[in-house]
């Protein structure tokens, strides 16, 4: 076996370079931050991983090996199981967005800054982060199974279908930046999971989506027939419209929020991130009705729109609720009702790119919305322009 000052290692591009342990250091390192031990625990991996090394392995069996590695030692340890869930992390940007560091090695010890923040935290301000986490986390894998088995399986152009495997691969990657919160802030798990029982709003939101799901996961449909194609728009307008486009984008506000405070503003830069992949999942669901609707006349009429419609209005309601649960007492500049108006504001700019006619004519209450969004690097589906693309980009 060769040692590892003599391992050559192929990277994306087909060339070849040595290996660099100092650089493998440092990002095991950045992965281990704010642990008891950090330094022992990072020298730990990296020595086990480089008697695993081999001349010729590729950048993609690297990141698999110290991965591997930091998850052979949970069984003693289980903080390395968190060091694992940041290096996966770390891979899965990399692969995803094509950023080699997350804006470096820096940026996986960036949420842990915000760690201070979260300590100085009121409990009504926790409250409504728990929420927040405990409800995105699942529902990101839930418009996955949406995608694989209401959508892609009933679609015929390649490129919906390269579109498609797109979005769920980036569905996936927010679920591990959910993930890395839940492993960097002190947030009860199992408490966090558990409102998903024990809160109506909560379960209610989710009942709402898996009804959907349901049709397609365990009926089929007969895309010939016009009630077939009429259950297959439901889907994306269940997950694309309603759970993407309006439930999403409420939480992404309460999200935003705390750096508007100047609190939190890592986490901020994270969700972000996360906004501009879903304006873009939003715009496709959206074009994808209307292209079904185009090539389908048949299954358009006067009560098909006026279904959709009410499951719009209805999603609107099981919103309102689940934010005054989210926010029962307020948070500094941020009430419920403040929210809902949001939402409603949403609701009606869904309805009218249908096109249906708006309900609830309500101005937009969150202009700074737009304003931080546009400061940074995203494309905001219908308030914003392209801006800078920058990588962890500050306000």
């Amino acid at each position: 076996m060769s040692s590892p000052t003599t391992v050559n290692v192929v990277k994306r591009d087909g060339t070849i370079a040595p290996y660099d342990g100092y650089e493998v250091a440092r990002s095991i390192e950045a992965a281990a931050h704010g642990l008891t031990d950090s330094v022992a625990r990072a020298t730990q991996i990296q020595s086990e991983l480089e008697i695993t090394l081999f001349d010729g392995i590729t950048t993609e069996e690297l990141d698999e090996a110290v991965i591997g590695v930091a998850l052979q030692n949970v069984k003693d340890d289980p903080d390395f199981d968190v060091v694992a869930v940041r290096l996966l992390l770390k891979t899965q940007y990399k692969r995803v967005l094509g950023i080699d560091r997350i804006d470096g090695a820096d940026a996986l010890r960036a949420l842990g800054e915000d760690l201070g923040d979260f300590e100085r935290m009121s409990p009504a301000e926790r409250h409504a982060l728990t929420f927040l986490m405990s409800y995105f986390n699942p529902n990101e894998l839930l418009v996955n199974k949406a995608l694989a088995f209401g959508v892609y399986p009933y679609v015929n152009a390649a490129e919906a279908h390269l579109y498609l495997a797109k979005q769920m691969w980036e569905e996936a990657n927010h679920c591990m930046a959910f993930e890395y919160v839940l492993e960097t802030f002190p947030i009860d798990r199992a408490d966090a999971y558990a409102s998903h029982v024990d809160v109506p709003s909560m379960a209610a939101k989710e009942e709402f989506e898996i009804r959907y799901i349901k049709r397609m996961t365990e009926q089929g449909l007969d895309i010939e027939a016009v009630q077939g194609k009429r259950d297959f728009v439901r889907n994306p307008v269940a997950f694309n419209v309603v759970l993407e486009g309006v439930w999403f984008y409420s939480g992404f506000m309460v999200a935003l929020s705390f750096r508007q405070r100047n609190l939190l503003r890592n986490f901020g830069s994270l969700i972000d991130w996360v906004v501009r992949d879903e304006s873009l999942h939003l715009k496709f669901g959206i074009n994808l009705i209307l292209t079904v609707l185009e090539e389908n006349p048949d299954i358009a009429s006067d009560d098909f729109a006026a279904e959709i419609r009410g499951m719009i209005l209805h999603a609107v309601e099981l919103e309102e609720q689940y934010n005054r649960d989210l926010l029962p007492r307020g948070l500094p500049g941020l009430s419920a009702g403040y929210l809902n108006t949001y939402v409603r504001y949403l609701a009606d700019r869904r309805l009218e790119e249908l096109p249906l006619k708006p309900a609830y004519h309500v101005a937009n209450p969150a202009k700074w919305m737009a304003t931080a969004n546009d400061t940074l690097q995203l494309v905001n589906f219908f308030e914003s322009i392209n801006t800078s693309y920058e990588v962890d980009a500050r306000a």
